[in-house]
């Protein structure tokens, strides 16, 4: 509140992308050096900010020679979208009734058609809300079969 009233921007000078995106990311040696590198700059630029983890690291990176490595950068907005999830997590923020959706027994289907375009994890499953989407997806995995 008092950095909008007295008008502070520390970014005001700065050629510096925002971004915003999903902390559940896998990330290499070199980069995790890098962000490690950039600590007094990540502190100077997002101490007292309201800036969680979704918008540092992925503003970081953004600015970085790294942003070429990331696997799909444009942000997928709804289940509509044709465009995928870039961090391989199928991830349900667009349907609720919690956010992220939980997945039950009926969302099977989907999470096959997940896969199949690529996705190789997928969030969110609780054993209190229905063990049997999470016994019917580790039935059908194949880690096990290769």
């Amino acid at each position: 509140m008092a950095q909008k009233l007295f008008k502070v921007d520390r970014l005001k000078n700065s050629n510096i992308e925002i971004q915003y995106g999903s902390q559940w990311v896998t990330i290499d040696d070199e980069f995790i050096k890098y962000i490690l590198s950039k600590e007094k700059w990540i502190e100077h630029t997002f101490k007292n900010t309201i800036c969680p983890d979704e918008i540092f690291l992925p503003t970081l990176l953004v600015n970085s020679k790294y942003k070429n490595r990331l696997f799909y950068a444009k942000m997928t907005e709804n289940k509509s979208s044709d465009e995928f999830q870039g961090n391989l997590r199928y991830i349900n923020w667009w349907s609720g009734p919690q956010y992220p959706k939980v997945w039950g027994t009926e969302d099977y289907n989907e999470l096959a058609q997940a896969k199949e375009k690529g996705y190789i994890f997928a969030r969110k499953f609780d054993s209190s809300f229905d063990v049997n989407i999470i016994n019917e997806v580790l039935k059908n995995d194949d880690i096990d079969n290769k």
